[in-house]
C-alpha cells in the first residue's frame, strides 16, 4: 500500500474525512494526472465497480480497485485538452467527488 500511495503522488490530503490523492503518471509518449478518492468500508459504494457508481467528475470515473483492503475510485485527465490542467482544478474536482460521496451516504436507495 505504501508504495502505491507514494508512487507518482503529487498531492495527498483529506477533505471532510475522505482521503484523496493526485498522481502524475509518466508513460512513454504520454504523461497525465489522475485523481483518486478512498471509499470507507461502511459506504454503499465500497467494493462497487466504478461503472456502477453515479459520481460525476471530469469525463467520469475510470478506476476502482481494492488496494490492500482499501477501496479506491479514480478518474484521469488523459483526454484531448487535459494537458494544461492546474493542480488547483484537480483538487477542486477531488473535493467535488467527496461531496458527492457524502451526499450518497445520506441518500436512501429505492
Amino acid at each position: 500500500m505504501d508504495k502505491w500511495l507514494k508512487e507518482n503522488t503529487v498531492f495527498k490530503d483529506t477533505h471532510k474525512g475522505y482521503d484523496f490523492l493526485i498522481k502524475y503518471l509518466k508513460n512513454p509518449g504520454v504523461s497525465y494526472y489522475c485523481g483518486y478518492a478512498k471509499i470507507p468500508k461502511e459506504h454503499k459504494y465500497y467494493n462497487i465497480h466504478y461503472m456502477k457508481i453515479p459520481i460525476k467528475v471530469h469525463r467520469d470515473l475510470s478506476f476502482s480497485q481494492n488496494i490492500d483492503g482499501e477501496w479506491w475510485i479514480g478518474w484521469d485527465y488523459n483526454h484531448g485538452g487535459d494537458r494544461n490542467t492546474e493542480l488547483a482544478d484537480l483538487i477542486k474536482d477531488s473535493c467535488g467527488v467527496i461531496m458527492q460521496l457524502l451526499e450518497a451516504e445520506d441518500s436512501v436507495d429505492e
